[in-house]
């Protein structure tokens, strides 16, 4: 089983909190009938109540709540062929991993963001390829081109600030590396995205920007973070949380530079857009610039013949949702600890009739 968001896993840890506070709710409303109802009401009120469905219907709700954040997380089981579209784009997202994407100035982190959207983006894709480019002081090709969306998926998930352990950010390395990874087929249409918030330490960006669109290739910005800027916060080796410091000891703030990424995209033939706690960002690029350049430039569907080949048609191996399973089993145990009563049937005395 594979899930498609595990970010949403940690969720469950919201479980043991619950089943904490029920036990605590439990505690306070015997102490409360035994304060002002004495201990006779309090013995009354404790019989009529069944313990074991009590506990039943706890664990009812428990489970069900676990399976809800299941649910959210999209588990999926098996896999089915579907036939593979190629309409004649390639993407390549080009992400910025150094330590200044561990600000929060957009929630959860600048990175986090940036993987979250990374999703939307996938879940809109309609056949274009897509590639991955991670990069701070260096940068590497972290997926190739592919249309393999889950596998994509699994390495965007990996995308962290320990990626690349040289420090600091070459924008132009990872622009000149994102280049590399596209300049195979002239016939197609190939787009790069930047995801960073605009620092950088090495090279120069512009001229990366310029060389991409020497070689046919649009590069498009999305700047992550804020004008305000954050502080960035880090973990010390004895795994302490602190912030990043320089080396005199002064506290890092990170900001981002709107002017630098806005320079970058006018160069590299795009556009700049700046990402928001409610709009990432990269879908409206997508929508915007991205998913018109299929219809613009005429390209169809392509139809291969592969390993997979029925018809003719290449297919790929895609995983089966399931997550209506668990929301199916959750909605049921809902259902069914909100019709158990937890008390105890009382039996009706019986009026014995005497002879008159």
């Amino acid at each position: 089983m594979t899930l498609a968001r595990p970010e949403f896993m940690w969720l469950m840890l919201l479980i043991p909190a619950a089943a904490v506070l029920m036990w605590l709710s439990d505690q306070a409303k015997r102490t409360r009938v035994s304060r002002h109802g004495g201990p006779l009401l309090a013995r009354t009120v404790n019989s009529s109540v069944d313990h074991w469905i009590k506990l039943l219907k706890r664990v009812m709700l428990l489970t069900s709540l676990a399976l809800l954040v299941l649910a959210i997380a999209g588990p999926s089981y098996g896999t089915e062929l579907i036939p593979e579209i190629d309409i004649g784009v390639d993407i390549m997202l080009v992400v910025d991993v150094s330590k200044s994407m561990l600000a929060t100035d957009i929630l959860p982190s600048r990175l986090e963001s940036v993987r979250l959207s990374i999703q939307d983006l996938v879940r809109n894709l309609r056949g274009e390829r897509i590639g991955l480019v991670a990069f701070s002081g260096t940068a590497f090709v972290q997926c190739p081109l592919t249309s393999d969306y889950s596998a994509f998926l699994m390495y965007a998930r990996d995308l962290s600030v320990a990626s690349i352990p040289r420090g600091g950010t070459n924008i132009e390395q990872a622009l000149m590396t994102a280049v590399g990874a596209l300049d195979r087929d002239e016939n197609r249409s190939r787009v790069i995205i930047l995801l960073s918030d605009g620092e950088n330490h090495e090279g120069d960006p512009i001229a990366g920007a310029e060389y991409a669109l020497s070689k046919g290739m649009a590069v498009y910005v999305v700047g992550i973070g804020s004008l305000e800027g954050e502080i960035i916060p880090v973990v010390d080796d004895l795994g302490r949380q602190t912030y990043l410091r320089t080396e005199d000891g002064q506290v890092v703030k990170s900001s981002l530079d709107e002017n630098l990424l806005a320079d970058i995209a006018r160069a590299g033939g795009g556009r700049y857009s700046r990402a928001s706690q409610t709009d990432l960002g990269l879908l409206r690029v997508y929508d915007e610039y991205i998913d018109t350049l299929s219809t613009d430039l005429g390209y169809g569907v392509t139809a291969q013949a592969g390993p997979h080949a029925e018809g003719g048609q290449r297919m790929r191996s895609v995983p089966v949702d399931r997550y209506y399973i668990p929301l199916l089993i959750a909605v049921v145990l809902l259902a069914c600890e909100m019709v158990i009563s937890e008390r105890r049937r009382q039996r009706c005395p019986q009026v014995r009739r005497t002879a008159m």
